[in-house]
């Protein structure tokens, strides 16, 4: 697989997410990965820094929790490249993943309705929107 094979899936991605960012309804039907590293981060929290354990221990468990996700979307995303490798249309299928998974689109929007608040509301207009 050539540099040219592994940059045209990214390229079309970008288009995508930036053409129809987050596609709502993709993420009516199923969860978005965001929603779902957050559960995972809400659950290790849970189960994992308990304010009984030292520092050392929680921050320990914080390094455990943090390489499992990384681990965990390396690994998904490894997963499709090595599906779609060799079909015609595996770059497309990459392509729209790579589109409805980024939120480089939501990402901007998002920030500059924080931009726009800070500048109109101050601070708590800024928090505000950020909690949005």
């Amino acid at each position: 697989m050539t540099f040219t094979d592994r940059l045209l899936p990214l390229i079309g991605g970008l288009a995508i997410d930036a053409l129809f960012g987050d596609m709502p309804g993709v993420f009516r039907q199923i969860p978005h990965p965001v929603v779902l590293a957050g559960r995972a981060i809400a659950l290790f929290d849970r189960k994992l820094n308990r304010e009984s354990r030292s520092e050392a221990a929680r921050r320990d468990r914080g390094i455990v929790t943090i390489v499992l996700l990384v681990s965990a979307a390396a690994g998904f995303g490894l997963a499709i490249e090595w599906l779609c490798r060799g079909y015609p249309l595996g770059a497309l299928v990459e392509a729209a993943l790579i589109g409805v998974l980024l939120a480089q689109r939501s990402l901007y929007e998002h920030v500059a309705a924080v931009g726009v608040a800070l500048d109109v509301g101050g601070l708590p207009a800024g928090r505000a929107a950020v909690s949005r």
